[in-house]
């Protein structure tokens, strides 16, 4: 698709947004959710989506820490992963039982992290579940304060993936140290959104990598002189773009901006330039991912559908939180 081709059909998916269950969501949410079909080249299947809204509503009950707005996403997010089942359901309430028979506590966040479990196979669930509560108190340990149940999806992911395997839990920890750190080092001062990043790039990179940081570096000075200032909205995305670019060089910034540009002046979100950056910015991540993997050019450590699950994840869960 072209640029205007996935401006209209992120803007035909938030418009399928208002007329299904979740239209009087915040603006915000509603986008990412309409971001992750139009990064599939989609449309929203509005019956699907309120079938599954209410299949899980009636499944949580009334006392329950699942919120309407993490509903709501977690009905995009499992429809995009072919999860709009009674057994996808079930499945999703299974692997947050788990979670918490390994200890992590009830919260929106554990039902991200359940739906992070979808990727492994059933029956090396409650292992990894076990290995994220030992990460997740490593991580702790070191960052007493940032750390929270919010974490608990990226955790799991690092957990779950099996290109980390050959990692102890200690190891994992001292490379999200190792990454918080150098984020810090190069301007970029919210802790808790370096603290996201940094387990991103542990799950993306499993070693210590200094041009990775350069890099990184690099792209943020582009955008800078571009006059567009990094904010923490924008750094998931980012950690993704310099990635994709670093393994493929298959990244045009100027094509990027052009494309920034375009989200700009056509999504309708008032005094939230920085959300529509960092989403035009997700969303030519994916576009540029799919590509890659269609053609068969690709040939990295970890698969380009793995980190735009996590990033989807990791943005949903943030998204959530803001608004929880």
């Amino acid at each position: 698709m072209d640029y205007q081709e996935v401006v209209t059909l992120l803007e035909t998916n938030y418009r399928l947004l208002g007329e299904s269950n979740a239209k009087w969501l915040d603006k915000r949410v509603k986008y990412l959710l309409a971001r992750i079909f139009t990064g599939q080249g989609i449309k929203l299947p509005v019956a699907d989506f309120d079938w599954l809204d209410i299949a899980l509503g009636r499944k949580s009950g009334v006392f329950t820490s699942l919120t309407k707005v993490t509903r709501h996403t977690l009905t995009g997010l499992m429809i995009a992963s072919g999860k709009n089942s009674v057994e996808g359901i079930e499945e999703l309430y299974f692997n947050k039982k788990i979670l918490k028979d390994c200890g992590f506590k009830s919260s929106n966040s554990t039902y991200f992290a359940a739906y992070q479990l979808y990727l492994s196979d059933s029956k090396k669930r409650e292992e990894i579940a076990r290995r994220g509560q030992s990460i997740y108190q490593g991580i702790k340990l070191n960052h007493p304060i940032i750390t929270s149940t919010n974490d608990y999806s990226s955790i799991i992911s690092l957990a779950q993936a099996e290109q980390l395997a050959h990692l102890t839990e200690d190891e994992l920890c001292q490379l999200i140290d190792y990454y918080f750190e150098s984020f810090q080092e190069i301007g970029l001062k919210n802790r808790n959104s370096c603290l996201v990043a940094a387990t991103l790039t542990t799950l993306m990179l499993g070693e210590m990598d200094e041009a990775f940081i350069t890099s990184l570096k690099y792209v943020i000075t582009h955008f800078e002189a571009n006059k567009i200032k990094i904010k923490n909205v924008h750094l998931v995305p980012l950690i993704s773009l310099t990635y994709l670019d670093k393994e493929t060089q298959a990244i045009d910034l100027t094509e990027l901006f052009t494309f920034i540009e375009e989200i700009n002046q056509n999504v309708k979100l008032l005094f939230e330039t920085d959300y529509k950056e960092a989403l035009a910015i997700s969303l030519y991540v994916e576009s540029k991912s799919r590509a890659l993997n269609k053609a068969h050019l690709t040939t990295l450590s970890v698969s380009l559908n793995q980190i735009i699950v996590q990033e989807q994840t990791m943005l949903a869960n943030n998204a959530t939180v803001l608004l929880s």
